[in-house]
């Protein structure tokens, strides 16, 4: 069985891409994905990068995660059109315990504010901090995901059709 080390261990190896990463529409909204392998080691064990971007939306909002086993280890939400609200449980770091981070504003979901294996279904990681650095793209914050997460590639920008008003 899994254990959180074994999520530690995972999260500070070093992450290549297992194919080649390709932005793909979803046929149901406006917004763009990609899903790529990640390897470890050269090994491919189910973990997964999950990208998404909002095609027609000024400034293009999105975010990214590393998934393991498809449940959440760390994500990043880039530029989110809503505010976030953090749990008061005792389990939160108290600096983050019961913190509003307002729309707009970057935030990173970080594993170790987050730290619990096996995760129970929904867990969608519900502490997040803000980032140290103002993040003013789409590309610039997967770039910053990918850094964070140890995952060495460069990732194409996702398209974007930004709609005249």
């Amino acid at each position: 069985m899994t254990t959180a080390a074994d999520i530690d261990a995972l999260l500070a190896a070093p992450k290549t891409l297992g194919g080649e990463p390709r932005w793909a529409r979803d046929d149901t909204s406006a917004v763009v994905k990609l899903v790529a392998p990640l390897s470890t080691a050269g090994v491919l064990g189910g973990l997964i990068l999950h990208a998404h971007a909002t095609l027609q939306t000024t400034p293009q909002r999105g975010g990214c995660a590393l998934i393991y086993q498809d449940k959440p280890i760390q994500r990043l939400s880039i530029l989110p059109d809503h505010a976030h609200h953090n749990p008061f449980r005792p389990s939160a770091p108290a600096e983050l315990r019961g913190l509003t981070l307002p729309a707009d504003a970057s935030r990173l979901h970080a594993w170790t504010h987050n730290r619990a294996w096996p995760r129970v279904g929904g867990d969608n990681l519900p502490f997040a901090e803000p980032l140290s650095i103002e993040v003013a793209s789409i590309a610039e914050g997967l770039t910053i995901f990918l850094a964070l997460c140890g995952i060495e590639c460069v990732l194409p920008p996702p398209p974007w059709e930004p709609r005249l008003l």
